[in-house]
């Protein structure tokens, strides 16, 4: 599913900081966050796993695209 982030929603603000911290003179009119909450779910049952297993190194990165 695709959703619309509202300019006026805190994840809007956070994402865009993100954007302009590699991107400073990019103006940003919109986001659109892709949401699959069975992959969410499993990711998130996998990272809770790992952690109780106490494993060090949980590398997370966060990916954007931008047209």
């Amino acid at each position: 599913m695709i959703k619309d982030i509202p300019k006026d929603d805190s994840a809007f603000k956070k994402d865009e900081e993100k954007v302009h911290k590699t991107l400073p003179t990019v103006i940003v009119m919109t986001i659109q966050r892709v949401q699959n909450q069975l992959l969410w779910t499993q990711y998130a049952n996998h990272k809770a796993l790992l952690k109780m297993k106490k494993c060090a190194n949980i590398n997370e990165s966060e990916l954007f695209h931008g047209t």
